[in-house]
């Protein structure tokens, strides 16, 4: 079921900004619009929320390997920064889930569930291809070294990401997994208990900080039209009734 058709936009208004603040759920929005909160919201960003979603109802109800570090899985989920313009940012623990590049991400914690292991780990390597991962600006014995990162283009990968039936098809590639891989049987906990986490609590952004950002970046703009029009004389141009 789809829901809040009032904050939707049309296909082709893609050089518009979804209205901050008022979309998403913190927990479950994309690395990437949690980095850069002004971003423009596209399909990939809606499908990378559903890995988080799916991967946080599993850690929340069904048994699994991570209950002892449950707190630092639960972490990527609630991390945020604020930035000059008191913004909150976040996104760099999910990032580290997508890469599994660090513990306790580098192994799934579902080794009794082939399936889930299956379908959560193939997400999460399609999706971090969306964030490059630099292995010497992580590592000093390497930052050093004369000769270039070597330089990886994904983008054809990135472009089956968007394709109209990708997800639908992927999860349908999972379901048909043989019993060797859906347990007959699974135990449902009451739910996981996470220190100083609240499931049921949805936290936005920041939409006033937000507001005043894209106020201040407006602002900037009048003015630089307005000395733009002095030095013309005060004649209008040809897109002087066109929308900002």
């Amino acid at each position: 079921m789809l829901t809040d058709w009032d904050l939707a936009l049309k296909t082709n208004q893609a050089h518009q900004i979804s209205r901050p603040g008022r979309t998403g759920t913190w927990q479950f929005i994309s690395a990437q619009l949690l980095n850069s909160p002004n971003s423009r919201q596209t399909l990939v960003d809606d499908r990378e929320s559903a890995l988080y979603v799916l991967l946080y109802v599993t850690l929340l109800y069904l048994p699994h390997g991570a209950v002892p570090a449950l707190a630092k899985w639960a972490s990527m989920f609630d991390e945020s920064f604020h930035d000059s313009e008191d913004v909150a940012t976040g996104g760099q623990k999910k990032v580290l889930f997508l890469q599994g590049s660090t513990r306790p991400f580098k192994v799934l914690p579902f080794a009794d569930h082939r399936a889930l292991n299956s379908i959560i780990g193939f997400l999460r390597t399609e999706f971090a291809l969306r964030y490059p991962h630099n292995t010497k600006a992580n590592n000093p014995l390497k930052a050093n070294r004369e000769e270039p990162a070597p330089v990886v283009d994904n983008t054809k990968q990135i472009k089956v990401l968007q394709m109209e039936d990708w997800l639908v098809q992927t999860l349908e590639k999972a379901l048909d997994l043989g019993p060797e891989y859906w347990p007959t049987s699974v135990s449902r906990v009451e739910r996981h208990e996470i220190p100083g986490v609240q499931p049921e609590k949805k936290r936005k952004r920041d939409a006033n900080a937000l507001n005043r950002r894209s106020a201040n970046k407006l602002s900037k703009s009048s003015q630089g039209a307005s000395v733009t029009s002095e030095c013309t004389g005060g004649e209008e141009s040809e897109t002087d009734d066109e929308p900002v």
